[in-house]
């Protein structure tokens, strides 16, 4: 199967220049930019848990330390996706789930503002779901891609796409194991459920 998918990667605005230097256990900040922060600060900065609502139409609430996103939260983009999990440094950072405007969501973990490690993607117009490794924001390595009409395959995954050695799963209980030619099996074994296999070409 072939998709084409936005690799997960953003970058995180901060808030500065405020019109004077708030200061107290929680307050609101307005920025010359037009955002403003609500919420716990520490020096005039935020501080703790607060609201952002960035000029773009943007918004975070969450965690922060020290005027930087840190910790756990939720960021809502303009555009409608949505990010909820962890931040480090004002990046994605931490385990946490992406959900774009189309539906479409990653949950797994992530590495400056990327997919990195293990990590789910669903593709929500039909159900169809790989659970692989990722790296920069794509399966690398072996993954199972879960299909809609309930079979799923087996196979190493670069660049979204499955490698040639693969083992797929009726979900009648029968399997293949062989190649994936063009989106097609060939040149394996089909094991039946009944323990009987037959050669494919």
């Amino acid at each position: 199967m072939r998709r084409a998918v936005t690799v997960i990667a953003l970058a995180l605005m901060a808030c500065s220049l405020a019109f004077g230097q708030a200061s107290g256990a929680t307050t609101s900040i307005e920025y010359l930019d037009g955002s403003k922060y609500s919420g716990e600060t520490a020096s005039g900065k935020p501080n703790g848990k607060g609201t952002c609502t960035f000029a773009d139409g943007s918004r975070y609430d969450g965690e922060w330390k020290d005027g930087a996103i840190e910790g756990n939260g939720a960021f809502t983009f303009a555009g409608g996706d949505r990010y909820e999990g962890g931040f480090v440094a004002g990046a994605i950072s931490g385990r946490g789930t992406f959900t774009f405007a189309s539906g479409d969501r990653f949950e797994g973990e992530f590495k400056g503002g990327k997919a990195e490690g293990n990590g789910a993607y669903t593709w929500t117009a039909d159900g169809t779901r790989l659970e692989a490794t990722f790296a920069a924001g794509t399966p690398t390595g072996k993954g199972t891609l879960y299909l809609a009409n309930g079979d799923r395959m087996v196979a190493e995954f670069a660049n979204w796409k499955p490698g040639a050695d693969v083992t797929y799963y009726w979900k009648d209980g029968d399997s293949f194991q062989g190649k994936l030619v063009a989106g097609v099996l060939r040149t394996g074994w089909v094991f039946r459920s009944s323990g009987a296999k037959y050669p494919v070409d």
